[in-house]
């Protein structure tokens, strides 16, 4: 017996709106293949979020000036415009627990300053964890010169926006943790990491002038819990604000946009969640609170075969014959989906859009699960009923359809 279900497919004449046509911006972690960059732009990904750590030009010093070599990385960008990215997160930093080792720009900048990578990296290693309020002196020219021929290349070449942060989550200047190192002590977190991060945002900021091609950024994965604004605080210094901790603010948004910065949202992966999860999180959770960008940790930060231990921050595999597409990247692609949807039913009628959606978005707030709150190590939003969401995009499509 050969059995069979019937499918109706049913054709409207409407064409939504690219994410840039929306003013949105999606991007997940790392510096993949080309061919993964293609798959990645198909499934609405705006763009990348890479580290200094492992993604950086040949950096050299020679009689007191910098020199920096972009060959790599030039075709890289090149491949990634062609594809339609329109932005690119660059970590000059990662987790502060190991400061000031992890300040990858900072050290390497050292290193090449010295000429000798070992040497360069215990001086500035000592130096920093003595002063560590703000980056060294004899850093400081190096560091925006840094940044100055990086907006200059940048805009000359044609390449993505670069919103550039000086490391991973700042507001951990509220805590007293470090992670050891076998190569020299560090510091880690403490009260000096607040300016630190502020002074390296200045000279971000004093480098870039008169391009407006790069700007600051933070990852703030935490608002307020500490009763000391460990988030907020940095405001003044950014010009994208992106927080996984929307939960311990619900007028986060608001607060960020009267501050002129652009409000974005980050959640993480795993290779293994259900596809509804990502839709849910990053379609009409985050479209409730009105955040125009995402950043997704991580992509491929997962164990190549078996990821049955571990956290296996993915959701995609690369492979010669292609990308091998896990659950999540599906949900992450139709939760956008669901986002070019409410921007055409907006660009129809902004009024009506505006009535339909705001049950819509107060029932997705109210139906997120307790969850998924962790926001280090377990960090995402979920809904019971989600079947919900079909739904919801129905109430748009018909909204747009209607004459």
């Amino acid at each position: 017996y050969m059995g069979g279900l019937p499918v109706e497919i049913e054709v409207v004449d409407v064409m939504l709106p690219t994410m840039q046509q929306a003013g949105l911006d999606l991007g997940a972690c790392g510096r993949p293949a080309l061919g993964e960059l293609k798959t990645l732009a198909e499934y609405n990904h705006t763009g990348m979020d890479i580290w200094f750590g492992g993604t950086q030009p040949k950096m050299t010093v020679k009689d007191g000036k910098l020199h920096l070599d972009w060959y790599y990385l030039d075709d890289w960008m090149r491949y990634a415009r062609k594809q339609g990215m329109t932005h690119m997160m660059w970590f000059m930093g990662g987790n502060p627990y190991g400061f000031p080792d992890t300040m990858n720009l900072e050290r390497d900048l050292y290193r090449a300053m010295v000429g000798d990578v070992h040497v360069g990296r215990r001086t500035f290693l000592k130096k920093t964890n003595a002063k560590p309020d703000k980056v060294l002196p004899e850093l400081r020219p190096y560091y925006v010169d840094f940044i100055r021929q990086l907006a200059k290349h940048a805009k000359e070449n044609d390449w993505p926006r670069m919103i550039v942060h000086p490391f991973d989550e700042p507001a951990k200047w509220v805590q007293n943790s470090k992670q050891n190192n076998s190569y020299h002590p560090v510091i880690g977190t403490g009260k000096w990491i607040k300016p630190h991060f502020e002074d390296a945002c200045a000279l971000i900021r004093e480098g870039a002038k008169g391009y407006d091609n790069v700007v600051t950024g933070g990852d703030i994965h935490h608002v307020d819990r500490s009763g000391k604004k460990e988030g907020l605080v940095f405001l003044d210094d950014l010009t994208v604000f992106c927080t996984n901790a929307i939960h311990e603010d619900q007028k986060l948004g608001d607060k960020v946009r009267a501050a002129g910065v652009e409000f974005w949202q980050y959640s993480g992966c795993n290779d293994q969640a259900p596809a509804h999860r990502p839709r849910f999180t990053f379609g009409w959770y985050f479209a409730a609170y009105d955040s125009v960008g995402s950043l997704v940790w991580a992509y491929n930060a997962q164990r190549r075969f078996d990821t049955s231990e571990g956290n296996n921050w993915g959701y995609g595999w690369y492979t010669p014959f292609g990308t091998v597409e896990t659950p999540f990247m599906i949900g992450l692609r139709e939760g956008w989906d669901d986002r070019r949807w409410i921007s055409l039913a907006g660009k129809r009628s902004a009024a009506a859009a505006k009535r339909a959606l705001k049950p819509i978005y107060k029932e997705a707030i109210a139906r997120r699960s307790k969850k998924g709150r962790d926001t280090v190590n377990d960090f995402y939003a979920e809904m019971q009923s989600y079947e919900k969401m079909d739904q919801w995009r129905n109430r748009l499509i018909d909204l747009v359809l209607k004459k």
